[in-house]
């Protein structure tokens, strides 16, 4: 072929293509066929301005409909139903190990789609222009990284004349990257269980009260006199608390603060990448539901009441209570909220965290997999009405109140308490700081008006003195000399056992040479026996009746061990319970207690003879 018919052929190719552009752009509306009249041109150059500023209208108030609503468009098909937050529905994206969540580009879409529908008409009207009629519009979204291309295709007709243009716009937004967030954390939720592990850090470290954790999980006293009483109602407050501080302190990766000391003082966890991905660009917090409180279907623990008492182990002369293993089930729901940095919307969604015996439990049919207790105690269908009064008759407020094993409620100001509680033939218990712990079965058919009487259980501060008795047997005497009573020597210990005569119940307590606090005693009357301890040896002992009152609450006991310098040879049981009666007796007639409410000040010593005691 000839040079010149090479070039002949080519140009007519390049003619042939540019023809299918010019024809492909006109049928889709790239460009306007200049058989259009200038002033529908004109016409249509408003009409496009208006709706392109309407599509940036509806872009915005559909991200903030899908944000609002954790990317559903309304709270009418939340597919695994919804938790509350400042008022408004938050959907769970993972509820109980199911991860179901919305297709927020198809949502996007339909909601824009929906706006324009109901939008268009007004615009036209607004415009006030003759001859322009606008169908529906089909719209295709392009999600990127930090925007949303939106094409909207909508036949548009000026007086007889249709322009097929398509209307395009942008908006700035980080859905896209909210959206794969999302997913990636409702997945690893279910799998990892991150918020779980944190929330049990929490508790393992709760804070101290009283040498024991405000959520304990494992309890065991060393120091004498010590106990520990904790009923649900006394925990509950401390682990919402936990988990409040839990979720107020999980960050993204790489944005924990470092100053922790003054940021607060709650330990801080920091999430791992997702999926490898850090997602940087965005704030995320989590929280909980509005007006968040726990119940026993969402909160219970075992052993209700936790209680420990540190008794003398007389064999090695310490102090030390049972160890008290504490299981838990917790269940509540954490909402998830990302801000989008280019629109201000945050995105929310919520997810479950489920514990059960101090580990992420197991995903079952319903949280917690409730069983048989829970259900009597989630469904009670009787009414309880319970007044609860101490010993002189006065009205006990804040006693938590459990009847077959539910925890019914706490009594009022005024010592009342009318709940709901199951049906049925159970225990009833009452429990109150500072009081005896109650317990007795009672038929739900005779608590609708039920008087309870509880006794209190003083807590005393113990002073210990010895009192150097000599047994001057060649007189048939005891003297005691002035300056025989002196605090209890540093290294010596004393071992106290108080038998309740009413209940034939027996409290041990042990004591160091600086004394210390008894508690956990109901008022009453007590035959008591105290022993002075030195490397395990018996330095003397007595045994009086006491009669402990409900007003000796914070007061002071002062008790008096009588000694002698044969009393630690004596090996034989039974004389050393005579030697022990006849020094209570010689204390006694001394005026020296053995146990008093007062000190005793100013003896002047005394002798006391055979045949007195």
């Amino acid at each position: 072929m000839a040079k010149g018919q090479v070039e002949i052929v080519v140009i007519l190719g390049i003619a042939i293509v540019g023809a299918v552009v010019v024809l492909y752009a006109y049928q889709y509306g790239i460009i306007t066929p200049s058989t259009v009249p200038v002033g529908v041109q004109q016409k249509w150059q408003s009409v496009k301005a208006s709706f392109e500023s309407l599509v940036q209208d509806g872009s915005q108030e559909t991200l903030r409909k899908l944000s609002m609503y954790g990317g559903y468009l309304d709270n009418s098909s939340m597919a695994l139903g919804s938790v509350t937050f400042l008022g408004k529905e938050v959907p769970y994206w993972q509820y109980n190990g199911q991860v179901k969540y919305p297709n927020v580009r198809e949502n996007f879409r339909i909601g824009l789609t929906n706006y324009l529908s109901a939008n268009k008409d007004t615009v036209a009207q607004a415009l006030n222009i003759n001859g322009v009629e606008l169908g529906e519009p089909q719209v295709s979204v392009n999600f990127l990284p930090s925007r949303i291309a939106v094409t909207v295709n909508m036949p548009t007709t000026i007086d007889g004349n249709r322009i097929s243009q398509p209307y395009v716009t942008e908006v700035q937004t980080r859905l896209d990257e909210i959206d794969s967030f999302s997913k990636a954390f409702a997945t690893y939720e279910k799998e990892s269980r991150p918020l779980e592990y944190y929330t049990l850090s929490s508790m393992i470290i709760s804070p101290m009260e009283d040498n024991v954790h405000t959520v304990p999980l494992f309890v065991f006293l060393t120091e004498c006199g010590e106990y520990v009483f904790k009923s649900w109602y006394d925990v509950k407050p401390y682990m919402e608390t936990t988990i409040k501080a839990t979720l107020a302190n999980v960050y993204m990766p790489g944005k924990a603060p470092t100053d922790f000391v003054r940021t607060s003082s709650s330990p801080k966890y920091m999430l791992v990448p997702l999926d490898g991905k850090r997602y940087e660009s965005l704030d995320v917090a989590f929280h909980l539901p509005d007006e968040f409180q726990l119940d026993q279907s969402s909160f219970r623990f075992s052993p209700d009441p936790i209680t420990a008492t540190a008794n003398m182990l007389p064999q090695v002369g310490l102090c030390q209570s049972d160890p008290v293993y504490v299981n838990y089930y917790l269940a509540y729901p954490a909402i998830v909220r990302a801000k989008d940095p280019l629109t201000q919307n945050v995105f929310q969604f919520a997810v479950t965290v489920l514990i059960k015996d101090n580990k992420p439990a197991e995903w079952s049919a319903t949280p917690g997999g409730m069983d048989v207790q829970a259900q009597i105690c989630t469904n009670p269908q009787c009414r309880a009405g319970l007044t609860v009064r101490d010993g002189s008759g006065k009205p006990v407020e804040s006693a938590s109140v459990l009847f077959m094993g539910c925890n019914i409620g706490t009594t009022d100001s005024q010592g009342r308490l009318n709940a709901a509680s199951p049906c049925g033939l159970g225990l009833l218990q009452i429990y109150r700081g500072g009081f005896d712990a109650y317990s007795k079965m009672q038929s739900s058919d005779n608590m609708g008006n039920l008087a309870v009487s509880i006794v209190r259980t003083p807590v005393i501060r113990l002073h210990f003195y010895q009192v150097d008795v000599q047994d001057v047997s060649a007189s048939s005497r005891y003297e005691v000399y002035k300056d025989s009573v002196s605090p209890i020597g540093q290294t010596y210990t004393t071992y106290m056992s108080f038998l309740d005569i009413a209940n034939t119940k027996t409290y041990i307590r042990t004591f160091g040479s600086l004394g210390g606090q008894a508690g956990g005693m109901p008022a009453g009357s007590y035959a008591i026996t105290g022993t002075l301890l030195s490397a395990g040896s018996e330095l003397g002992s007595f045994v009086t009746a006491f009669s402990l009152p409900e007003s000796a609450d914070g007061k002071d006991l002062y008790v008096y061990i009588p000694t002698t310098s044969a009393y630690p040879q004596i090996t034989d049981e039974v004389q050393k319970a005579t030697a022990t009666a006849a020094l209570s007796n010689v204390l006694t007639k001394c005026g020296l207690g053995p146990i008093s409410l007062t000190e005793i000040k100013n003896f002047n010593g005394c002798t006391v003879g055979y045949n007195e005691v």
